[in-house]
């Protein structure tokens, strides 16, 4: 009864002990389900519920600093860190205080905020197919189906395939688009590879049967003369290198390259 993990050896007249002071971890610990980047400003985290638990506690690490408590007392099963920045990296632990076995933690988590991914294009490959291409890959939950469909009366996608690195998703319907009817596409869940969410304003996304629609292109007419044309990008140019935000199109807090190719998929349109 001393709380040891024992293991017994029994040796012709000899019976020999050995003792281990590991963990016991039999003992219920709150696992970390999910911690995920909402925006470059926000972090999700949530995790099981742990039987017999008083309260949770969230620790918090920024870069390779050790972890300090962030939030305490909390009685529910998730929570959102608004109080961190794009592109650092942040480490997560969540310790339970139980009435029976004291107080116990969760394995670590590791995450950086990043800016929600960008919608470029609604193109029509076929009468009933159509093509959606993004400003970074997109991650597995654009291989579900059941995440895209139209109305009115075409309903859910029969399949969806990311091609172009992940880039671009396929979607493909049961029904043809009919023709000149104002049509939307209803997308639900939808993240890149490190599980932002697409951005809510591309839900819904209108569209007309063979027609090409550009929901990005807003962000670069500059001058606000209803296209993206050389005029933009004279003054895209005069911005380049700064932190000016209205050229910033990635939002990584500086106007570069990366902004450049953005502007370059939406110039014309």
């Amino acid at each position: 009864n001393d709380g040891l993990i024992e293991m017994l050896f029994n040796r012709e007249d000899k019976l020999l002990t050995f003792q281990s002071n590991l963990p016991d971890y039999s003992r219920p610990r709150p696992q970390l389900l999910l911690a995920r980047p909402l925006s470059p400003d926000a972090v999700h985290l949530s995790w099981s519920e742990t039987p017999g638990t008083t309260s949770y506690e969230i620790w918090r690490g920024v870069g390779g600093d050790s972890l300090r408590s962030l939030a305490g007392e909390l009685s529910a099963t998730s929570y959102t860190d608004t109080t961190v920045s794009e592109g650092q990296i942040y480490s997560y632990r969540v310790s339970a205080a139980t009435e029976s076995a004291g107080r116990i933690e969760s394995s670590t988590v590791f995450v950086r905020p990043n800016p929600a991914p960008e919608l470029l294009s609604l193109t029509h490959l076929g009468p009933d197919q159509i093509a959606l291409t993004f400003n970074e890959p997109m991650g597995e939950s654009a291989d579900n189906a059941d995440a895209f469909s139209v109305s009115p009366d075409l309903g859910k996608a029969s399949s969806a395939i990311r091609d172009h690195h992940g880039y671009r998703v396929v979607l493909t319907f049961d029904d043809r688009f009919p023709p000149e009817i104002a049509l939307a596409l209803n997308i639900s869940s939808l993240t890149d590879t490190s599980g932002v969410p697409l951005s809510a304003r591309f839900n819904p996304l209108p569209f007309t049967q063979n027609r090409p629609t550009y929901p990005s292109s807003a962000l670069a007419d500059f001058n606000e003369d209803g296209s993206v044309t050389f005029s933009d990008f004279i003054l895209f140019v005069q911005a380049y290198g700064s932190s000016n935000a209205r050229f910033d199109l990635d939002t990584d807090g500086k106007v570069g390259f990366g902004d450049f190719i953005i502007f370059a998929n939406l110039y014309g349109k």
